[in-house]
Order: structure tokens, then sequence, then C-alpha cells
């Protein structure tokens, strides 16, 4: 990010020479684990999405195409909370 924040007084030495290539590894160094995390994280979530979708159940034709002449306004049951009926 630069140019974020006021900057850093820095003489003219070999040791802040020095200083500065460190830091500047440090930070290298910092986004490319991060970067490595990143894609870590995106190859797991995927891999959730994938046995999500091994396991929930097909959504049926009906509800895609609101042509099909099947299509009906499912509502929920009041005597039982968890069925459906046309």
């Amino acid at each position: 990010m630069s140019g974020t924040g006021p900057r850093e007084s820095l003489f003219p030495t070999r040791m802040a020479l020095t200083n500065t290539k460190l830091r500047l590894k440090g930070a290298q160094t910092g986004h490319s684990l991060l970067a490595k995390k990143r894609d870590a994280l995106t190859t797991r979530f995927r891999s959730i999405l994938k046995k999500v979708d091994e396991v929930r159940p097909p959504v049926p034709y009906i509800f895609h195409n609101p042509d099909h002449p099947k299509h009906r306004l499912y509502l929920l049951d009041e005597s039982d909370p968890g069925g459906l009926k046309l």
C-alpha cells in the first residue's frame, strides 16, 4: 500500500539500505504466505461445495422452468412444518 502514510526519514547509508532490503524481503515473504493461504482456503471451500452437491438431492426440473405445465406454487403445510403441499 504505497503512499498510505507518513514517509520514514531515511539517511542514505549502507545500514539503512540493508534494513530496507530486509523489510522488503519480509513483506514479499508475508505476501507470498498470504497468497498460499488464500489458495489453500479456496481449494478447501471448493471441496466442501463439491461434497454438498453430492449429498444434496437435485432440484426438480419444474422449479427451474416456470413455463413447465406442472409448475405450481408450493405452500408450506401448517400441520407439518417440514412438509410441502401443492
